[in-house]
């Protein structure tokens, strides 16, 4: 199924699926505002319900840093850095990732 796009006075608008209706028999699409005013696990989650064609798990962070944009979340995520101080998982350059 195609992701529908919408614009509303000049603002663009990626459309969510919602669950089935009580009915279990059609699809509603809940708008996804491009101004996000919720914190960054809260938009991640939104989108990998909506844009993945295949389960996103597991997630490679490939510029981790401290991890704030994963506080919070309960993906299983593996993170990787070039600056060892923060500890990743795997220590290395996003721009040369040859056997990650």
């Amino acid at each position: 199924m195609m992701p529908k796009m919408s614009a509303h006075a000049g603002q663009a608008v990626a459309l969510a699926l919602e669950p089935p209706s009580p009915s279990g028999t059609a699809l509603f699409y809940k708008p996804i505002s491009s101004v996000w005013e919720g914190s960054d696990n809260g938009l991640i989650a939104v989108m990998l319900i909506f844009y993945p064609t295949i389960p996103p798990t597991p997630i490679l962070d490939a510029t981790y840093n401290a991890g704030r944009f994963w506080k919070g979340s309960k993906r299983q995520v593996t993170s990787m850095d070039i600056d060892s101080q923060y500890d990743p998982d795997i220590v290395g350059d996003n721009r040369d990732m040859q056997g990650v």
